[in-house]
């Protein structure tokens, strides 16, 4: 479900890794999880992991107001919002956590024989070469040291944590031996399907500022902010009178001389099931990054007062008006055939990690002390790095 989400902290990490090699061997054993060794590759992707944590978990602090593009350095001063860990104490401590995690996701597979197919390591092969050859790691990695093997490894780690996740939270399957122990149903994925996602037609009317032929701006009234809701209340009216959103967009986009961006006409479908709902309808996932499904729902937090295909107008940034339609998702086969992977890991993802870290406190842990302070977070100039990788 969630495969290959290491793979940016991997590239970043080679440059970082390019700063200590003069001192130390290469693949040196930085910590030992049960049966499983981390070599210092390993350990320094998982702790670039940890650091963007740290950054993502302050700038959702709704205390704090992080400016864009802001360097690695300028959070050095925070503390984790949570719990008010300083900063290079919270990202060891993670960093750590995120390894015992990858010891007991291969502990795990090893007891439920789980492996990765040749099609699946050739993929990850494939994965790993693609960024080897083709976006400057080879050079850095050979250059400190380590090897094309130690790179692909953290390939094969994505595809089995998905793997192992699909093993408990996927159906059973009779030839897999305690497949689907904490299966998600098809009705359990009804109900949250719509927790993950939201399928709306919509019609925009953004007003903006007028300009004369000298360049002099006139703003936006409120007398054409009142026309611009009225038009598209009007339209709303109709649509919930029986008119069709289909012909009401065609009307608008004829009135006013609107691009259709949706100009499919044809409903959804799979080899399974066939939508229920209009082919200019468009799903937003919480991990969508389309600017529309942040304006006009902010964020995916603002669905509430909505009615099922009822049309309704609201107001989205300044002076952007829209005619929206919800659709219930539980409803189409469909979508929920479409998210049944994605909204089962939304549901599931902190219970599997929870799972882990049980695993985890199972297995013997040794830790090379003066290794883990020797690549500690302090001594690390991400900024630098990043700019090696980018370069």
């Amino acid at each position: 479900m969630k495969a290959l989400k290491t793979i940016s902290a991997v590239l970043l990490s080679v440059a970082v890794i390019l700063s200590f090699a003069a001192c130390h061997k290469k693949g040196e054993t930085v910590m030992t999880v049960g049966e499983t060794k981390i070599d210092s590759g390993l350990y320094l992707a998982f702790q670039y992991n940890a650091y963007n944590q740290f950054i993502s978990d302050v700038g959702s602090d709704p205390d704090n107001s992080i400016p864009s593009s802001v360097s690695y350095s300028y959070f050095n001063d925070f503390s984790h919002p949570e719990d008010g860990t300083p900063r290079l104490e919270w990202i060891e401590q993670k960093t750590k956590e995120l390894c015992k995690e990858y010891g007991a996701v291969m502990e795990l597979c090893k007891q439920n024989n789980i492996t990765l197919s040749v099609a699946e390591e050739d993929t990850a092969s494939q994965y790993a070469t693609a960024y080897w050859e083709n976006q400057g790691v080879k050079i850095l990695y050979e250059q400190s040291g380590v090897s094309f093997n130690t790179y692909k490894e953290t390939m094969r780690y994505n595809f089995l944590y998905s793997k192992l996740f699909e093993f408990y939270y996927g159906k059973a399957d009779e030839a897999v031996p305690g497949s689907g122990s904490k299966a998600v149903t098809d009705e359990e994925v009804a109900a949250a399907i719509n927790d993950y996602a939201v399928l709306a037609d919509h019609i925009d009317n953004k007003l903006s500022a007028t300009y004369d032929e000298s360049g002099n701006s006139t703003a936006v009234t409120d007398e054409q902010r009142e026309a611009a809701k009225a038009k598209l209340q009007a339209y709303a009216d109709r649509i919930n009178n029986g008119t069709s959103f289909e012909t009401i967009k065609a009307e608008y986009a004829a009135e006013t001389g609107a691009t259709d961006e949706d100009s499919s006409t044809t409903v959804p479908s799979s080899d399974n099931y066939t939508s229920i709902y209009t082919a200019t309808a468009k799903a937003y996932t919480k991990n969508d990054s389309d600017l529309t499904n942040y304006n006009l729902f902010k964020g995916f937090k603002s669905t509430d007062g909505f009615e099922y295909g009822k049309a309704i107008v609201v107001e989205g940034e300044t002076d952007d008006f829209k005619l929206v339609i919800l659709y219930d998702l539980s409803k189409d086969q469909y979508y929920c055939e479409k998210y049944h992977d994605a909204v089962i890991s939304d549901l599931k993802e902190d219970e599997f990690k929870e799972l882990l870290s049980s695993k985890a406190d199972e297995l013997v842990v040794d830790e090379n002390s003066s290794l883990v302070k020797f690549y500690g977070p302090g001594k690390i100039d991400f900024d630098k790095a990043r700019q090696n990788a980018a370069s």
